[in-house]
């Protein structure tokens, strides 16, 4: 279902605004039960919709999981420990598995990483990052936490019934639309156009 249709031309600053209306209506009928008429059983009864999955291209899942993006060195959606490589005095982050030759960044010069290690330590350590989070004192150790925890504010889904979800943040799901549909796509047809194109040439 769709949470919510946000116009343009400019994205809004607080999605949480638009998703509000129809995750309060949501809670509220987990909380109370949502009562439905079963016709061919001639039975009322009292359903609890479970939120299994929510679903959001990577840069608007920033906007409603509370972690800082595609582009920060903690940038995994399913909050896995990799942490990315920068170019030296940049502020965007790469989530490359090998480190690059000759690199010496302070902070995410760490070395190769194999992804069968951390396969199996995704969302680890997700909700005390968020106490940490909150715990900042200022603006300055705010930013220091949001750049090691990767966390930038408690996402509006944690305001849902822990027991009608499939808990923060294992509800939000792969961003898989871009690496299908555009990513992979593009990446095969320019190199099967530039081998037709080297075809021809040597067919002249």
């Amino acid at each position: 279902m769709i949470g919510a249709v946000i116009p343009g031309p400019k994205k809004t600053k607080l999605l949480e605004l638009f998703l509000f209306p129809g995750l309060h209506h949501l809670a509220a009928i987990q909380n109370e039960g949502l009562p439905i008429w079963d016709a061919s059983h001639r039975l009322l009864y009292t359903s609890h919709p479970f939120l299994a999955l929510a679903n959001a291209n990577g840069p608007a899942m920033a906007h409603i999981n509370g972690l800082v993006g595609h582009q920060g060195k903690n940038a995994c959606q399913l909050y896995c420990p990799l942490k990315g490589h920068c170019k030296p005095s940049a502020s965007t982050y790469y989530p490359a598995l090998l480190k690059p030759t000759h690199y010496d960044v302070d902070g995410c010069d760490h070395d190769d990483v194999n992804p069968v290690d951390i396969r199996l330590q995704t969302f680890e350590g997700y909700d005390t990052n968020l106490t940490y989070l909150a715990q900042s004192q200022n603006d300055a150790q705010y930013k220091t936490c949001c750049l090691e925890t990767g966390k930038v504010k408690p996402g509006i889904f944690l305001g849902l019934p822990t027991q009608h979800i499939l808990t923060v943040p294992r509800c939000f799901g792969y961003d898989i639309m871009h690496l299908v549909s555009l990513n992979i796509p593009e990446l095969l047809v320019n190199l099967w156009c530039g081998t037709i194109n080297c075809g021809k040439g040597n067919n002249r």
